[in-house]
């Protein structure tokens, strides 16, 4: 039987949530304000008298959130505080006894702070792309699997250590800055998801804490220098970890992390020759992003990133990335890009001198211009002007280095895949334009 609605039972109803609730840190003025919408049975949804305690706690805990998150009011919640059942209010989701399962409040216009009470069957908590700058843990909610706050203003995160289903959390793009620490109060060790990016970090301790971690997101932050990883401070279990959009000069001591399968360090500052090493690279590496860094050459120890599957190396500086052989002979299985690092690796200054000195040596160069042989020798030794290929030799190099530049200068611009274009004496090569690297190409020798 449907219990009466009578001012006492509302009343119990409220303290009930109090109770069992800390609101030491929610604000009085939203709480009367609850309170009051609470109190008056005219507002109440059209079902609220066939259901029980639970339902009846549940639409005051929505009255507080709404009074606290919805301060100056929300986009989109016309139907929030209505009389209409609020199963079927905005961003709401519930089971068959009409307890709420999900949230689902992201781009609602939510401000200010927010306090999450007991919601025994609540599993899913999304608050993306609002305007919260708090939120505190008040109650127990502990089925809750997902909770989302992306794209807010949050500068901390406390009390989620009770939430010890929790599988995945998102707090990427807030206002989290300097060392961020997690310990076992805030973050419960269920955690396989975490997502710190685009925020202002300097650093991260206390992620030992997450034993089942396995997705770990920390780009877009501002940690600067070698990212060191040891069993101190890091759970083995990670398989994924983006470091991406940081100023990092090196990655240090990621053997340990021998479930990881994608590790992400573009986008920062890491330059020179790099060696991809038995002692900071796992062998269970299978993708590896280090592209718009400012690196000149990658190569590995032998037998080091046999499973490596693909390697992203784009975009390092004017003349290229090289990667040596240990990657591009010994690898067949692996996709490098940009597809001519491997080639760039015998493109060195001293290799096209060398040629150059043996194409003198070979020929008679005592009526030829000088001029000529300047622009020539201009030309030949800008890598990015030769043949993307890993296996043309010194003899076709040789061919290149002057033959070349007999092609006439007005060949229109090449739209197709592959042309054919004449050498003055009649000689036919065939081109191919490719419109990042190169300007007209050679596939196949004079003919």
């Amino acid at each position: 039987m449907a219990p009466t609605i009578v001012a006492a039972y509302l009343e119990g109803i409220i303290a009930s949530v109090v109770e069992n609730n800390d609101f030491s840190s929610y604000n009085q003025d939203n709480l009367d304000t609850a309170k009051i919408w609470f109190q008056s049975p005219s507002n109440h949804p059209a079902d609220f008298r066939e259901n029980g305690d639970e339902y009846m706690k549940e639409c005051f805990i929505l009255a507080l959130i709404y009074s606290a998150a919805c301060n100056n009011g929300c986009r989109y919640l016309s139907k929030w505080l209505s009389t209409v059942t609020h199963c079927k209010w905005q961003g709401l989701s519930c089971n068959e006894t009409k307890e709420i399962t999900e949230l689902n409040l992201w781009g609602r216009g939510l401000n200010g702070a927010f306090t999450l009470f007991g919601m025994k069957s609540l599993e899913v908590l999304d608050i993306r792309s609002n305007n919260i700058n708090s939120f505190t843990v008040a109650g127990e909610s502990t089925n809750i699997k997902r909770i989302s706050f992306f794209e807010n203003r949050l500068r901390s995160f406390k009390g989620g250590g009770t939430f010890t289903k929790l599988k995945s959390l998102h707090l990427g793009f807030n206002q989290l800055s300097d060392d961020f620490i997690i310990t076992r109060e805030d973050f419960p060790t269920s955690i396989k998801h975490l997502d710190l990016s685009g925020n202002g970090l300097t650093g991260v301790r206390g992620l030992e804490v997450l034993t089942n971690l396995q997705n770990l997101q920390l780009g877009g932050n501002k940690l600067e220098g070698d990212f060191i990883v040891n069993k101190e401070n890091f759970p083995t279990s990670i398989k994924m970890l983006s470091l991406r959009r940081n100023q990092l000069t090196g990655f240090v001591g990621g053997a340990i992390l021998t479930s990881l399968e994608k590790l992400w360090i573009d986008n920062n500052e890491i330059s020179g020759d790099l060696m991809i090493t038995a002692e900071n690279f796992p062998p269970s590496i299978k993708y590896l992003w280090m592209h718009t860094n400012k690196l000149t050459s990658v190569d590995a120890e032998p037998g080091v990133g046999l499973n490596l599957e693909s390697l992203i190396l784009s975009f390092q500086n004017n003349d290229g990335i090289m990667a040596k052989d240990e990657l591009c002979k010994r690898r067949p299985e692996l996709t490098i890009s940009p597809s001519d690092a491997c080639s760039l690796g015998k493109m060195t200054p001293a290799y096209l001198e060398s040629i150059i000195a043996s194409v003198i040596d070979s020929n008679d160069f005592s009526s030829y211009n000088q001029d000529d042989f300047d622009v020539a020798k201009s030309w030949f030794l800008n890598p990015s002007n030769h043949l993307i290929d890993n296996e043309i030799g010194a003899e076709y190099m040789k061919v290149r280095s002057f033959v070349l530049h007999e092609v006439a200068l007005d060949v229109p611009y090449l739209i197709g895949s592959q042309e054919k274009i004449i050498v003055n004496g009649g000689k036919v090569l065939n081109v191919t334009h490719r419109r990042v690297y190169m300007k007209y190409l050679v596939e196949e020798d004079v003919g």
